[in-house]
């Protein structure tokens, strides 16, 4: 099971670092947060994120499932720092907060929003929520 876990996050690192590439940064953070939004929303995906799985059922009880998942998070919040500061140097990114602050939230609207829409939330309310998170860039 941690085989299938730890392929999983790494192929996700990729796709996480491939799409925080993009130019300009926000075009990249934005882009970032409805890929996983639209993930979740394909039925070829199985039942979500496997991360967030994990973090929410095994972690409280299996200490390396739970180091495994802190380091997804850190990972995560890590590249979306990088990102933000890329964006304020581009001019993408316009917000006085610090980019560490702003990733910190925009890492609780990562679980969040994967939360809401496997519930299967109305998808014109998750997707203006995310509008709005992502002014906090602005």
């Amino acid at each position: 099971m941690l085989e299938a876990l730890d392929a999983y996050r790494s192929q996700r690192q990729r796709d996480m670092a491939d799409v925080l590439a993009m130019a300009p940064a926000r075009a990249g953070i934005e882009a970032f947060f409805r890929m996983v939004v639209e993930d979740i929303r394909d039925p070829a995906q199985g039942s979500g994120c496997m991360s967030i799985n994990h973090a929410v059922e095994m972690a409280p009880h299996d200490d390396e499932i739970r180091r495994r998942t802190e380091s997804d998070f850190q990972s995560i919040e890590q590249a979306l720092t990088s990102a933000i500061r890329r964006g304020k140097e581009d001019g993408s990114v316009t917000s006085s907060r610090s980019s560490v602050d702003l990733a910190k939230l925009l890492i609780v609207t990562f679980s969040g929003l994967q939360v809401l829409t496997r519930s299967g939330i109305d998808r014109t309310r998750v997707d203006e929520g995310l509008s709005l998170v992502l002014t906090l860039l602005d």
